[in-house]
């Protein structure tokens, strides 16, 4: 059962992520504009045994994140030139929303809905 709380949020758009040139100057603009902060930042994390498209992948990124209200804001700098959605979202669309996240009471049966 979900207490109150968790339950106002099922359902709703609840992250959001954005792919930048500069992840400092992201911040800075976020925390202008939305309020957003603090950040909590890992400036350089490597991701060994990623799935991108079927393959194994190893990615180095440079993540970053906060809340403006309710919404978690996450910022992703691809620090290498590996294979992922990071790289194929700038390569395809420039810099930008690559991905959002919604609640879910259940998350398995989320999946396969």
């Amino acid at each position: 059962m979900l207490d109150t709380h968790t339950a106002a949020f099922v359902g709703r758009w609840i992250q959001t992520a954005v792919v930048p040139d500069d992840i400092h100057a992201s911040m800075r603009e976020l925390s202008r504009t939305l309020g957003a902060g603090p950040w909590f930042q890992r400036e350089r994390g490597v991701l060994p045994n990623q799935l991108y498209q079927g393959q194994s992948s190893t990615k180095a990124l440079a993540i970053a994140m906060g809340y403006a209200g309710d919404m978690q804001i996450e910022i992703i700098k691809q620090l290498d030139g590996s294979a992922s959605v990071y790289r194929e979202h700038t390569e395809r669309s420039a810099y930008g929303l690559p991905h959002f996240g919604v609640a879910a009471s259940a998350y398995q049966a989320a999946l396969s809905d």
